[in-house]
């Protein structure tokens, strides 16, 4: 029995995809292969956390980790971060429940992917290099953009202060861009926000409705900071291809022979493209690369693995939003395959690619002043090079970047310039 307490809940909905994982895969088949495919026809997909009823949700845990994050030093409300002697320890005024899918539920069934749910294909990498292992896909189930989760916290009998404490953190939570839950947050995945006017406050065991009193406590909190953000605009020069799923469609004016078709990655509304985080930043980490070897010994040395991480460490550079703009247009390009070994057309060995065209995109970055303490090189260093480094990509002679596939025939090829209103 928690005893005398208030619960509060709201509504959390997700921003950008979500992906908390359990640590377990299921195997599924690969609908993109065909008979003379030499990959292997199964692969992994990572699950999510899901309850009960195989409905994703968020584990208590996993909240109390995140408005931990926000609160580190509130012992009162999520108990002492370390434990030296018995007398310390207490657990905190705060239960954090699980929050479940927000309202009718019937639209689930038990052991089947929630409609809440997709699938996402990423390439494994190798852990000692950070570069991409060939032919070594693997899934992951995430939580759509629009998703609702129903929030609910307990605050026990507590202490004078522990409710605008909680007030603070759950202000931070209801910002525009709200905050970064599961994995892939560097990448601009995870993003969930509380909707304020959504909250509700009851006394318990008086019943008591305390409603106006906490959404008057939570708009009362001052304005979290704003992040200090690096606002670029995309701008496509051709088409933009991020590879989605292959399939195969019959040839024009021949209904039995197929050809092989490779889709575009479209975004979570099927009008117009979607550039991943994962994409971006490996794009930019391999033209700093390039940029910094151009430097020589004016560049301090570990100034890539600092900016854009190594194994066991994240990195400075942060995707923190990828927003469409523009007008896109889904155009189908057919081309003939090449013999690898001489480079000569084959006869009759066509293949379609859908692509993008007119893909723009307006990208925020996020420089985090955290990292290995290293006296040497200072933070506001790292910061100045990355820069020079933007000035670089802005030029409007010799910036620019190429992102997805088919950069040696044109796709992909970006125009960069930076908006001063990030």
């Amino acid at each position: 029995m928690i005893g005398k307490r208030v619960d509060i809940e709201a509504d959390l909905v997700v921003l950008t995809p979500l992906q908390i994982g359990t640590g377990a895969f299921r195997e599924e088949e690969r609908s993109d292969r065909d008979e003379q495919d030499r990959e292997p026809d199964t692969r992994n997909v990572a699950l999510v956390a899901t309850d009960f009823d195989g409905a994703p949700c968020i584990p208590g845990s996993t909240l109390k980790g995140v408005l931990r994050r926000l609160s580190r030093d509130n012992d009162v409300l999520f108990g002492p971060t370390r434990i030296v002697a018995a007398e310390d320890a207490r657990s905190g005024k705060a239960v954090f429940w699980t929050a479940r899918i927000a309202g009718n539920s019937s639209d689930c069934q038990r052991n089947r992917p929630h409609v809440s749910m997709g699938t996402d294909t990423r390439t494994a990498k190798d852990p000692e290099t950070g570069v991409a292992k060939r032919a070594h896909l693997f899934g992951g189930d995430y939580v759509r953009p629009g998703t609702k989760f129903r929030l609910r916290i307990s605050l026990k009998d507590a202490e004078p202060g522990a409710a605008d404490a909680l007030a603070q953190v759950l202000a931070r939570l209801a910002a525009a861009d709200g905050e970064a839950f599961g994995r892939s947050t560097r990448q601009g995945q995870g993003r969930v926000a509380l909707i304020p006017e959504t909250l509700k406050a009851k006394a318990f065991p008086s019943g008591n409705d305390l409603t106006q009193d906490w959404q008057s406590r939570l708009a009362g909190q001052p304005s979290p900071d704003a992040p200090d953000l690096i606002r670029l605009s995309l701008t496509a020069s051709g088409p933009f291809l991020i590879a989605g799923e292959e399939r195969s469609d019959l040839r024009p004016g021949d209904d039995r022979e197929k050809v092989r078709v490779m889709t575009a990655l479209e975004d979570f509304d099927g009008q117009g493209p979607r550039l991943t985080g994962s994409t971006l930043l490996g794009a930019l980490r391999a033209r700093f690369d390039w940029y910094a070897a151009g430097l020589g010994d004016d560049c301090p040395s570990g100034a890539t693995e600092r900016l854009f991480g190594t194994p066991g460490w994240r990195g400075r550079i942060a995707v923190h939003a990828i927003r469409r703009s523009g007008t896109p247009e889904r155009k189908k390009i057919t081309s003939v395959r090449l013999d690898r070994f001489s480079g000569e057309p084959i006869d009759n060995a066509l293949f379609t690619t859908e692509a993008w065209l007119n893909a723009n995109f307006q990208v925020d970055l996020r420089f985090d002043r955290h990292g290995p303490k290293e006296p040497e090189v200072s933070c506001d260093t790292d910061l100045k090079i990355f820069n020079d480094f933007r000035e670089e990509l802005c030029d409007p002679d010799w910036g620019g970047i190429q992102l997805g596939l088919g950069g040696n025939k044109g796709f992909g090829w970006f125009d960069i310039r930076e908006v001063s209103d990030a």
